[in-house]
């Protein structure tokens, strides 16, 4: 009998509820695109959901000096609201919570229709080459779903739809002749990147004792020499295998041994006596695997390792990316040969449109893992901060193709600076691409403020600039870049707080909503609780005829990029007034914008 399917009709479909997935449909549905979202678990977050509990990696990483190697190159856009949210409201990163803030973003979009525990399974090809709809069956209720769109993204990770539709796909690493990669082996090879699982133990504050099954492996600490297996399980991201095996089609036997593994590595840690772990309890174990590489997908542009050693810029960059070279041997934790090779990228590096679309299947985006690159650039582009930025650009992209009713393509080809320059308002970063927006009035405006910082000369070489003046906030680049302006205006600190920043327009206009950029330290990784540099409170105010009239003020502020709709009113003139920071003495603001109302 032929199943009854409930149809449902959307401008974008979203397959896959990580990190990436999950940009992808906010973005999407910002843009006023109508998203159904299908995720295959009961929880979002893929890798850094609590079934999984991988930490969020990216561009800004930490070297071994102890600072990050990428000055000031942490993610925004999208990503930096969620993280915000998760360091403000979670301080001991509980991962359950985690899981539910990620929730409330998704559900505060009320243009996506969320399907939890929803598994796609077939596609309908409207023609050759061309998606018309995707089918998913329900895991824990009876209904299955059929939802049409004019353009899909597949953020799953392992490309179910894509596969299914016939996007040209491969796996493996491609021989070092095929894209001049040097850090690919001689020979081509079918061989991925393991899986892994985490395992967390607890402090009993007494002796406990562990029994091992009979089904774990025996380790020893001569087993592993390059291996660190003291302090925090969280570091045993090396519990990995798999990838002499297929990571999909053997996912089951994969994570039989991964546990077999971890209980053998426990036994060790708990019952050999070197490792101070008498009071230790095995706490929890992860029952689904992380995968770091399964298939990729083929675009316009596949991603090598020249793109990213290079830092090539390229023009339809519509992403970034910055994480070391990050190659983990097939074997996993059998292997002799180190648990990574870190190979660093000199530079952050672009990331172009045409890697985030099938080349052969027409309304196909990609978001998450399986992009279009090589095994080689996939090491780098595959981090979840990475991924995530991604995805906002592929939601971003997909809002595109609704709005002007064009296929992927044709957005790399003909919109793409309409594109750059709505990820640009969004707070996203793209290299070297300036704010161009014909509809910010504060372009062709003159910055200035009541006072500003002149560092000394040893306080400029360490924040590695020296000029902070108000005129940085009309930049049109919201962050600092490598050998240029800080474009950041830092108030002089021994002036204390208010402190006043007016941006005049050349002449009297309608004005329906200000935009600005903050300071939340993009040079650290991660920050507890909000950023002592980002500006808490704070007024807004509008000169009309000579006169100043408040339109807005803001207590307990700890976001970067803030939003105010005021209008409309008429006014040549406004004016910030920052109140008080979390902790810093100087107000320190990137970007004001000013813009018109709505149409």
């Amino acid at each position: 009998m032929d199943r009854h399917y409930l149809k449902k009709s959307y401008d974008v479909v979203v397959i896959g509820g990580g990190m990436s997935g999950c940009c992808a449909a906010i973005a999407a549905a910002r843009h006023g695109a109508s998203v159904g979202f299908i995720q295959d678990r009961p929880v979002l977050g893929g890798n850094a959901s609590s079934e999984i509990r991988v930490g969020l990696s990216g561009a800004c990483w930490i070297a071994s000096t102890g600072k990050p190697y990428h000055r000031h190159a942490r993610e925004t856009g999208i990503i930096d609201e969620i993280r915000t949210e998760y360091w403000v409201r979670d301080p001991h990163w509980s991962h359950s919570l985690r899981d539910l803030i990620l929730l409330e973003h998704v559900d505060a979009e009320k243009r996506i229709d969320l399907y939890l525990n929803y598994r796609a399974c077939d596609v309908v090809m409207k023609r050759p080459g061309t998606i018309g709809a995707v089918r998913a069956e329900p895991l824990v209720t009876e209904t299955p779903i059929e939802l049409e769109a004019g353009v899909f993204i597949d953020a799953s990770g392992d490309g179910w739809v894509a596969a299914l539709a016939g996007a040209e796909w491969r796996t493996g690493r491609e021989g070092r002749d095929e894209f001049d990669e040097n850090l690919a082996p001689e020979k081509p090879d079918t061989y991925t990147m393991g899986n892994s699982i985490y395992f967390t133990t607890k402090d009993v504050g007494k002796p406990v004792k562990f029994v091992a099954p009979d089904w774990a492996i025996a380790f020893n600490d001569e087993k592993f020499p390059l291996r660190d297996h003291d302090g925090p399980t969280e570091k045993f991201w090396w519990l990995e295998y798999g990838g002499m095996m297929n990571t999909i089609e053997d996912a089951d036997a994969i994570y039989r041994e991964l546990t077999r593994i971890v209980m053998g590595v426990w036994d060790h840690i708990k019952n050999s006596g070197h490792h101070d772990a008498d009071n230790l309890a095995l706490d929890w174990i992860g029952k689904v695997p992380g995968r770091r590489e399964s298939r990729r997908f083929m675009g316009d542009h596949v991603l090598r390792q020249s793109d990213l050693i290079d830092s090539v810029r390229f023009d339809d960059r519509v992403a970034y990316g910055g994480w070391w070279i990050d190659q983990h041997p097939p074997g996993g934790v059998y292997d002799p040969a180190p648990p990574a090779a870190y190979p660093p990228t000199e530079d952050i590096y672009s990331i172009p449109m045409r890697s985030l679309y099938s080349r052969n299947i027409d309304n196909l985006l990609l978001a998450g893992r399986s992009i279009s690159t090589t095994h080689v650039a996939h090491a780098s582009t595959r981090v979840m901060l990475t991924l995530s930025v991604i995805g906002q650009a592929s939601g971003t992209a997909a809002a595109l193709c609704a709005e002007h009713r064009c296929l992927p393509r044709a957005v790399a080809a003909d919109h793409i600076a309409e594109l750059q320059q709505r990820l640009l308002r969004d707070d996203a970063y793209l290299i070297g691409l300036p704010n161009q927006d014909p509809r910010d009035l504060a372009r062709a405006g003159k910055a200035t403020a009541t006072s500003t910082w002149t560092p000394s000369d040893g306080e400029a070489e360490e924040f590695g600039h020296s000029d902070f003046g108000a005129a940085n906030v009309l930049s049109g680049i919201a962050r600092p870049e490598k050998g240029v302006s800080s474009n950041l205006w830092v108030s002089d600190p021994g002036a204390g707080l208010p402190q006043e920043l007016t941006v005049e327009l050349p002449e009297r206009a309608e004005i329906g909503q200000i935009d600005l950029r903050f300071d939340t330290n993009l040079n650290v990784r991660h920050v507890l609780g909000p950023a002592p540099e980002c500006v808490r409170d704070y007024r807004i105010e509008l000169r009309s005829e000579g006169h100043w009239h408040q339109v807005h003020t803001e207590t307990g502020n700890c976001r970067r990029h803030r939003i105010h709709d005021i209008g409309p009113l008429r006014g040549d003139a406004v004016r910030l007034t920052v109140l008080a920071t979390h902790r810093a003495f100087s107000a320190r603001v990137y970007e004001v914008r000013i813009y018109p109302p709505t149409a």
